[in-house]
């Protein structure tokens, strides 16, 4: 598996460590302490993406608290269903899955639509992830001298992990408006 690792310059302000790579094997170092943002730039099949072109999203967010079962329980149901590409609920719900089961927690906060829900990526959780579906437009920034700037975007279907433990230091920028899907989740 390679790899990609950045670590903050102490001398331009407190950025997050960041380690990223395209194999699940990722995965695996949401349990270093040292870590405050994991990215997965997953390949996605080329079929999701000529899918994602061709569908017309609607405009209703879906904003969930509850169980792992309670909220897979929503996005699998009827009325929800006809939104979204059948692709995209199985990866939405796989996604939280896994936050649910990294974080061992079954509580957990969701949110589909077409902006991140900026609020929940900055209350505390013990673990937070997001995920783009489409053109990325959502980034961190690094350090207080940083500030506002985006200084990396997240890759298209990637998804970034964010512990508990990452002290503020890795902040998820607001995208520019933009016709993408992100899925945004928090384990309480």
């Amino acid at each position: 598996m390679l790899a990609i690792e950045s670590w903050p310059d102490p001398a331009l302000g407190h950025g997050p460590h960041v380690r990223a790579s395209g194999g699940p094997e990722i995965l695996t170092d949401l349990a270093r302490p040292d870590l405050d943002l994991v990215i997965w730039t997953r390949q996605v099949p080329d079929e999701w993406k000529k899918e994602l072109n061709g569908h017309e999203f609607s405009e209703n967010t879906l904003s969930l608290t509850g169980s792992l079962n309670e909220i897979l329980s929503q996005v699998k149901a009827p009325d929800f269903c006809q939104n979204y590409p059948e692709f995209m609920l199985e990866d939405v719900a796989q996604i939280a899955a896994l936050v649910a089961a990294f974080a061992v927690s079954d509580r957990l906060t969701f949110h589909l639509g077409y902006e991140p829900d900026q609020a929940q990526i900055t209350k505390p959780a013990k673990l937070k992830a997001l995920c783009c579906y489409g053109e990325s437009t959502a980034g961190w920034s690094s350090g207080s001298r940083y500030s506002g700037d985006v200084l990396s975007l997240l890759e298209p279907f990637g998804v970034a992990f964010i512990p508990f433990w990452n002290n503020d230091r890795a902040q998820i920028g607001p995208p520019s408006k933009s016709k993408n899907i992100f899925l945004t989740l928090s384990a309480l």
